[in-house]
Order: C-alpha cells, then structure tokens, then sequence
C-alpha cells in the first residue's frame, strides 16, 4: 500500500452548503490561463460534505468534497490525491481535509480511483478519463461555488504524487501551485519529465533516501525521482522548494503547514511569494 502518516485522525459531519451558502466578497482577478469548458457529464450536487457522484464522459466517478459553511468570499479548489490500495475517504479522514477546507476557505476535493490496487490514476497513457475528471471538477466548481480560478492547487502523496507530476506539466495553465509528496519523474515510474507551458511553482517532497517502494520487479527510489522531477522544473526556470522530512514513504505529521503556507498562497500568474530564499514560514525540513 502506497499511503501510510505519522500523524492521527480527525473529522466531524460532513454538512455544508454550496451556492447558497457563498456570501458576497472581493472580486477575484481576471483568470490568465485555461478557460473553463463545459462538464462533459452529470455534476457533483454539492448539498452536503463528503461523497459526491458525479459522470465523466459516461463514467461514473466518486469524489470526497469539503468546503466552508460560510464562505468568505471566493473559494479557492485544492485536488487531493490518495495512493495505491488507498481510497479518497480514507485519505480524506486521515488527512481531516474537511477542517482543512473550512478553516482556509477552500473547496477541497479528493478523488476515487477507477483502479485503486492497479493503476492508480491513468498518467500511463496520457491521463484518460482522470484528466477529464480534473476539468470537469473545475467546471463543476464553477458552476455551484463562487470560485477563484486563480487558486486551484493540487497535492497528492505517492501514486497521488505522480498523478499531481502529471497534473504540473499536463495542466500547468490551470493550476497555481502543486505540492508532490513522493512523486516525480523517470524510468522507474514510466514518466519522463517535460517542460510545463506555464510557469508553475512547485514543492517537491520526499522522505529522504529510505522513501521507497518494493512490489518485486517494481522498485522505486523517490528521492531519486523526486530530484529528478526538480531538477527539471529547475532548469525550465520554475519555483521548486525542495523538501526532504526525512521520514521514508510516508507523510510528516506537519504536512498542513506545507498545504497552507506554500499551496494556498499561491495566485496563477503570480510570482510565488515562498521560494527557495524565502522558506521562513514552511517547515523545518524544508531546504
């Protein structure tokens, strides 16, 4: 199993509202990058935190979704994906992204996968119906939540950290900010690194030179991938912080402060304000 955390869990109800529960606020800035398109099938109801159906392109797809009861304002939409043999409630209860949404004015969105014990999400062959989902949730978001297309941010760890690789360089016009925890580039994974088409800032992850996977003939390093996937956003000019807690394959149990001070900061088209020389309010075992 691609997830494992040194830190507890916590949660209450799910309950929420969307549209009618937004307030009016600031005005976001005009969106630069990918424009919105049209969902290709049936959207999330948005009634009330936690699992959501939805359909994407035929397929019926299941999300985890958490915002706040009383928006501030425009909300901003954070992707979260879960690892190997995991699921999106279990990563979402583990991670308590529903205090994570409501505290920091997010809609947070955490997807199942279509092959949970296989592959995880479909970077092998060009993302497929995963990619969609991620323009559809963005649609959808759109459509149900004041939504500020200048703060849509993704993480994920391990499988979910090579999706979110992915998401950077496929999708680099719709993001603002992506965070891999154990994710990356290269021959062990099956993905090679290419340029983003947008300048993108990064924090990559990893938990120093014991954070591996062992499945027999699969064997992956993910420092190695993890510097390789940085060293490549590096010479293409983008903002990669660099991050090694140092634990293994696992998540630190101050994963939030990177979410909080270096995702949710972020703004499209922005110049990252946390950078290599600027690391004061991330923690410790950030380079």
């Amino acid at each position: 199993m691609w997830f494992a955390i040194a830190m507890g869990c916590a949660g209450d109800d799910g309950a929420g509202t969307g549209t009618d529960g937004a307030t009016d606020g600031p005005t976001t800035a005009p969106f630069a990058g990918r424009a919105v398109g049209e969902p290709s099938g049936d959207c999330p109801k948005f009634k009330t935190g936690g699992d959501q159906s939805m359909t994407v392109d035929g397929v019926d797809r299941e999300i985890v979704a958490y915002w706040p009861k009383q928006p501030d304002g425009p909300v901003g939409l954070m992707f979260a994906w879960h690892g190997l043999g995991d699921s999106a409630d279990n990563f979402s209860d583990a991670l308590d992204l529903e205090t994570l949404a409501r505290q920091n004015n997010m809609l947070v969105v955490a997807p199942y996968s279509l092959n949970p014990l296989l592959v995880t999400w479909d970077y092998l062959s060009g993302g497929g119906n995963d990619l969609l989902l991620v323009d559809d949730v963005r649609a959808c978001a759109d459509q149900a939540f004041d939504l500020d297309l200048n703060r849509v941010v993704s993480t994920g760890f391990s499988f979910g950290a090579l999706w979110t690789t992915f998401l950077t360089m496929e999708r680099s016009d719709v993001f603002s900010g992506t965070l891999t925890f154990s994710g990356g580039t290269g021959p062990a994974v099956g993905m090679s690194y290419s340029t983003p088409a947008t300048a993108i800032p990064v924090l990559v992850a990893w938990g120093g030179e014991d954070d591996g996977y062992d499945a027999g003939m699969i064997q992956v390093n993910f420092e190695e991938t993890s510097l390789d996937f940085a060293e490549g956003l590096e010479g293409d000019g983008h903002t990669v912080v660099r991050c090694d807690h140092g634990l293994g394959h696992s998540l630190p149990f101050d994963w939030d402060v990177a979410v909080t001070e270096f995702l949710f900061v972020q703004s499209f088209g922005t110049p990252s304000p946390v950078g290599p020389t600027a690391l004061d309010t991330l923690p410790d075992w950030c380079q």
